[in-house]
């Protein structure tokens, strides 16, 4: 191998390992990762809604939270 093509070599091996340090030591990363959920998320979730159209909710108050509470204890408590 000729002395060029060698030093071809380190350079290409050189910017893939400053590549590879960079990627690996970034917080960026994440920080864009959830940027782009986020934007996914403010796209996707209208047009969802838009295509479900008005669903009926279920009548849930205010008052029955502390029997639902209770329930759900009961419930976890009566499967162990």
């Amino acid at each position: 191998m000729s002395h060029s093509a060698a030093r071809h070599e380190v350079r290409a091996a050189g910017r893939l390992f400053r590549l590879r340090i960079r990627l690996s030591s970034a917080m960026w990363v994440p920080v864009l990762g959830a940027d782009a959920l986020a934007v996914a998320l403010g796209i996707g979730l209208p047009i969802l809604d838009q295509r479900l159209g008005d669903e009926p909710s279920l009548p849930l108050t205010v008052r029955r939270a502390p029997f639902l509470r209770g329930e759900a204890a009961r419930f976890s408590v009566s499967h162990d």
